[in-house]
């Protein structure tokens, strides 16, 4: 997936990010790659990628979903990675070589079970997000944040070509910050996860083994609270705002309301 899409990349680098995707598909589906050596056009690599763009975590399950004509709803177009990838940023190692702790806070991957589901589909579009597919109790890690870890060069890049991009991307929140996570093109589960007024998981940094310091621009969604099983789950895009000024100019759909009162501020 990761070969196709690379090769996509360098085929149609100022093409946006779903564009990318389309052609990706289209190497894969077809089985073999355009103007190369017929060596690799069919090699095995290629020849075991060619059926899936998808493939899903086993803790990750996806609920049928059928639109407004009764036709099958797929998820949108994305490479599945179960952790970070590099594009064109280095993990940072340690300053010093240090004792590796026989239990360090943070986690990876998806530890919890959930569940993909069509949230909202019309004519023109659909909505996706994720359901807790068992109980989760409060201060629990459910999942990790994957995407791509790239440049604030490579950010600004991928934002111009589309939109929607920023919407997937993932910042130590300083205005240095020298690392993004992008997980539209490239993302596990966690990229589905929507954004909520009225949120049930927080998002934290997290540390591993190989990263015991924290330099690493990596990011886990951990309960606010218990959350029960078919309860969908979602997070706070910023949680330091407190104006209109202050949140992005797009609105917020969740509809978040407690005991008839709207809580959703309006805006992400």
């Amino acid at each position: 997936q990761m070969v196709a899409l690379w090769w996509a990349r360098a085929a149609r680098p100022h093409a946006s990010a779903e564009a990318q995707l389309r052609v990706a598909r289209g190497l894969l589906e077809r089985g073999r790659f355009e103007n190369v050596p017929g060596e690799f056009a069919q090699c095995s690599l290629v020849q075991q990628l060619r059926d899936v763009l998808v493939s899903l975590d086993p803790k990750v399950e996806i609920a049928s979903a059928v639109g407004p004509g009764g036709q099958s709803v797929e998820p949108p177009l994305f490479v599945y990675a179960s952790e970070q990838v590099s594009f064109d940023v280095l993990p940072p190692l340690p300053r010093k070589q240090k004792p590796v702790p026989a239990q360090l806070p943070g986690a990876a991957g998806v530890e919890k079970k959930l569940r993909l589901f069509l949230t909202k589909c019309s004519e023109s579009s659909a909505v996706w997000g994720v359901q807790a597919a068992e109980d989760i109790r409060q201060d629990d890690f459910v999942c990790e944040y994957v995407g791509e870890l790239i440049s604030p060069e490579e950010e600004g890049r991928r934002t111009g070509l589309h939109e929607r991009v920023g919407d997937y991307v993932f910042e130590r929140g300083s205005a240095s910050s020298d690392q993004f996570v992008d997980g539209f093109a490239v993302r596990n589960v966690g990229a589905f996860i929507n954004f909520r007024c009225d949120p049930n998981l927080v998002v934290r940094p997290l540390k591993s083994y190989f990263d015991p310091d924290g330099r690493w621009c990596r990011f886990g969604f951990f309960a606010k609270k218990d959350i029960k099983e078919g309860d969908e789950v979602g997070y706070l895009r910023d949680p330091g705002a407190t104006t209109r000024r202050k949140y992005s100019e797009k609105k917020c759909l969740c509809g978040a309301t407690e005991r008839g009162e709207v809580k959703c501020r309006g805006w992400l």
